[in-house]
């Protein structure tokens, strides 16, 4: 299963670096000082140089295939570097230690018969001495070239340079030629004596300067960022001061890594020309990636181009340009641990000042975090060394649990095939909730294995599967001395008093190493087992269960029960008195919601729903219950809840965050994917929708996915590693990019129905006669309502008068019937007495209870 992950990473993260045949050498001179004329020596050869005229600087790179170099095969010949890099379609840079670049044309590529590569420049005074100043060779062949984004016949390199001789048309005619290709697609770079220049301008161009320009089809977009503008921050990676580049773009989907982007420094006039020298990247702390299109160059290694830089001194008046090309692989823009999807979607001026901690402590965001993130040093490795840890620590909880469990999914449906295609981690030992059009509960079911789940209900359209075995038996070990664990599970202890030889069942988290140990893949408890009863419990099932219950007197009320192996070795289906993490209903085929729907007082539950009820019948319920629950035993609460609010959910003046969860999401009653959906966070005002009405009901929750041997650590604690995380940017988030008023009004044409129990149980025994007194007929006041009512006051526990529903959006019917009840006036009076007294008068009895003709 790691090897899944460390896959993905290759596939979707890494850059691969080794790709584009990207090599730089500092060549080995072997001529002396003034250069060699008509012949030179190479070992034991003696080869002519490529003319007998001129003089050549002659460079000798030692037994390296030219196809390993990208190199064309020039075989015992001289191929001038113009005419390799059109071939080739690969850039060859020959440029010495200053960022001045030695004109292609200039230089010439011979193999020799032993496969030494022997590389001969052209001698110019304007180029100084080259003997002892180190000339660098630099290759890059873009594997775009070879991708299928490509388009062969327009993608292509072209390099053309001559010395100027003083014949002015010749030049004007050159120049135009430049201005042509300088037109199409893609970049054209022009060189004036190894400077790089804005034009090739006649005023400025004498007799002997060499002259040179090269297209490259394949860059997509020049970015130019004053240094003066240009923030700094102290590389941890490189413990270095370095430039942090950033730069304002719509594109956002994709990595531009370092090695498909050249970098020059320029120094720009007032009438727009410039000049400008190479940012060679002989030190790979050159350059880093900081994002996938933020990056950091170092603050010493450009002051010392300037310095060498002949009329260069003020840093201020330099320019850093960048020359972004398309890459061979096109990598996108995966979750991982950093969030930076979610750091672009800041306000442009807000980012790099994020980066820089100047307005955030996201320290994720830090620019000296990100560079040193595991996220860009997968990017950047050579392949082999990537590895669990890595991508564990890179990509985090959040985005390892959306892309191994991520759901529900859509069912695709063909004239004789019907099925739902499973990510990585839902493929096996899983159990799929099958759901029809409009997002009601068909049934459970297992899946054992497999990429694809076809579903056994004909009307299923839309699956959710979890990982692991949904059952009414569950795998705790109650009360063993030492138990052996499954290495792919997670694992919580437990312990409770005894009384009497009871257990209390008064759970609390155990304490590691104080209450048992851990060795050998072994639990021993080491705690006094007299006076603890102890508890083991893993997440490989969970809880899922149908149940049918009746309620005559509109109260349905019934405990969560479990099938567990007791101490005694039996089984046994019992009330769980050990909660388990996170509890979801579905009464008749509707997912309901806790504090609305129903109320739970582990590990009782009460349905207050009205909507969904089978009148004067069997109601269906189905549950499942997963996970852990926090350190005090309680569950954890749904991370969203509210009311739609003109068509949008999440209107809670708060952004929070859930691109990269897997979440589960119900509406009114139905379960719903997030594309149909419209959240505040997305949009700055009203959204109409059909799929959603205004005033609906609504939960987003977390799905906790158990990672099993896909990482290394507990699943609990990288989550709330991530959790940290993701609470630190909602902080910010929400400072940064507030709610937007919204001023229209937020029509609701009817009102979720629930009921109340007590009102209803009470109606209910009102009208059997269990509650009466003669007195009810004469005077009485609070007191005896209070003194009638008192075995009744449990269900103000569970009810949505008393737990602060909201009646905005909310009617709380007084019983669960469609139809009118009926009361004589004196139960009438104390029904709606007992409402006023305990329910705040929130239950209106009109419509709902009328009074009988007469008197009783």
């Amino acid at each position: 299963m790691a090897d899944f992950l460390i896959e993905h990473a290759l596939d979707n993260v890494w850059c691969t670096p080794d790709q584009d045949y990207q090599y730089i050498y500092q060549m080995a001179h072997i001529t002396d000082k003034f250069g060699e004329a008509r012949y030179v020596d190479v070992e034991w050869q003696t080869i002519p140089l490529p003319n007998r005229t001129d003089l050549f600087h002659v460079y000798w790179i030692g037994q390296i295939h030219p196809k390993l170099l990208g190199l064309i095969n020039s075989w015992k010949t001289w191929t001038p570097f113009s005419t390799v890099c059109e071939q080739a379609k690969m850039l060859v840079d020959l440029y010495n230690v200053d960022g001045v670049q030695i004109p292609r044309h200039m230089a010439y590529l011979q193999v020799m018969g032993d496969r030494n590569i022997v590389i001969a420049i052209k001698r110019s005074e304007i180029f100084g001495d080259l003997y002892h100043n180190p000339v660098f060779f630099r290759v890059y062949s873009n594997a775009f070239f070879a991708s299928t984004r490509s388009y062969p016949d327009e993608n292509q390199i072209k390099v053309k340079g001559y010395v100027y001789t003083g014949d002015r048309a010749l030049l004007l005619t050159y120049q135009r030629d430049y201005q042509a290709w300088r037109a199409k697609i893609g970049h054209t770079y022009a060189y004036h004596n190894g400077y790089l220049v804005d034009d090739f301008q006649p005023d400025r161009i004498k007799v002997g300067d060499i002259l040179e320009y090269v297209y490259d089809s394949t860059i997509r977009r020049v970015v130019d960022l004053p240094l003066k503008n240009l923030p700094t921050f102290v590389s941890t990676l490189d413990n270095k001061r370095k430039y942090l580049l950033h730069y304002v773009a719509n594109q956002k989907d994709t990595i531009d890594y370092r090695d498909d982007i050249d970098i020059y420094l320029i120094k720009k006039e007032t009438n727009g020309r410039y000049k400008g020298i190479y940012h060679h990247k002989n030190q790979d702390d050159s350059m880093r990636m900081v994002t996938h299109k933020d990056y950091s160059i170092v603050v010493p290694y450009v002051a010392g181009f300037v310095a060498a830089t002949e009329g260069w001194h003020d840093l201020a008046e330099i320019t850093v340009r960048l020359c972004i090309r398309e890459a061979g692989w096109k990598r996108p823009l995966v979750d991982e641990n950093s969030r930076i999807k979610e750091l672009y979607k800041l306000k442009a001026a807000d980012i790099p000042k994020a980066m820089l901690g100047l307005e955030s402590t996201v320290s994720v965001w830090r620019a000296e975090n990100l560079e040193a993130s595991m996220y860009t040093a997968i990017m950047r490795d050579t392949g082999p060394g990537i590895n669990r840890s890595m991508v564990q620590q890179a990509y985090g909880y959040n985005a390892i649990s959306k892309l191994v469990a991520d759901t529900p999914q859509k069912v695709t449906i063909y004239p004789r095939d019907r099925f739902a295609k499973l990510p990585y981690g839902l493929q096996f030992e899983a159990t799929v909730f099958e759901h029809d059009a409009n997002g009601k509960l068909l049934g459970f079911y297992p899946h054992t294995s497999g990429e694809y789940y076809n579903p056994r209900n004909e009307g299923c359209k839309l699956i959710e599967a979890l990982v692991g075995i949904g059952s009414n038996s569950l795998d705790t070990i109650y009360h063993q001395q030492t138990s052996t664990l499954n290495p792919s599970c997670n694992y919580r202890f437990y312990k409770c008093s005894m009384v009497a030889g009871t257990p209390s069942f008064e759970w609390v988290t155990a304490t590691p190493d104080v209450d048992y140990v851990l060795a050998n893949g072994k639990v021993t408890w080491t705690l006094d087992r007299v006076r603890w009863y102890t508890a083991v419990r893993d997440d490989r099932k969970f809880l899922a269960f149908n149940i049918e219950i009746t309620a005559p007197d509109g109260l349905y009320y019934f405990p969560i029960k479990a099938t567990e192996k007791r101490t005694d070795g039996n089984w046994y289906e019992q009330e769980m008195n050990l909660p388990m993490g996170k509890l979801e209903l579905f009464l008749n085929g509707h997912p309901i919601i806790e504090g609305l729907d129903y109320f739970l007082n582990w590990p009782y539950v009460t349905i207050t729903n009205r909507e969904f009820m089978i009148e004067n019948g069997t109601q269906q319920i189905t549950g499942r219950a997963t996970g852990f629950p926090l350190d005090d035993m309680t569950l954890e609460p749904p991370a969203e809840f509210g009311f739609v609010w003109n068509g949008l959910l999440s209107r809670n003046k708060r952004f929070d965050i859930r691109d990269d969860k897997v979440m589960r999401m119900i509406v009114r009653g139905q379960t719903k994917t997030r594309d149909v959906l419209a959240f505040a966070e997305e949009h700055s005002g009203v959204y109409i929708t059909t799929e959603v009405k205004n005033g609906s009901p609504y939960v987003i929750d977390d799905v906790v996915v158990p990672l099993r041997d896909l990482v290394d650590e507990n699943t609990y604690s990288l989550r709330a590693k991530s959790r940290v995380i993701d609470k630190a940017i909602s902080d910010y988030l929400t400072l940064k990019l507030p709610e937007p008023v919204i001023n229209k009004p937020n029509i609701i044409e009817e009102r979720y129905e629930v009921f109340s129990p007590f009102a209803c149980k009470v109606m209910f025994d009102l009208m059997t006669g269990l509650i009466w007194d003669d007195q009810m007929e004469a005077y009485y006041g609070d007191v005896e309502i209070k003194r009638w009512l008192k075995d009744y006051e449990y269900l103000l526990a569970f009810d949505p008068c008393t737990q602060g529903v909201d009646t905005r959006y909310v009617s709380i019917h007084p019983h669960h019937l469609s139809y009118e009840t009926e009361l004589n006036i004196y139960q009438y009076n104390f029904l709606k007495r007992a409402i006023a007294l305990y329910l705040d008068d929130k239950v209106d009895l009109s419509h709902f209870v009328s009074i009988k003709d007469g008197w009783v």
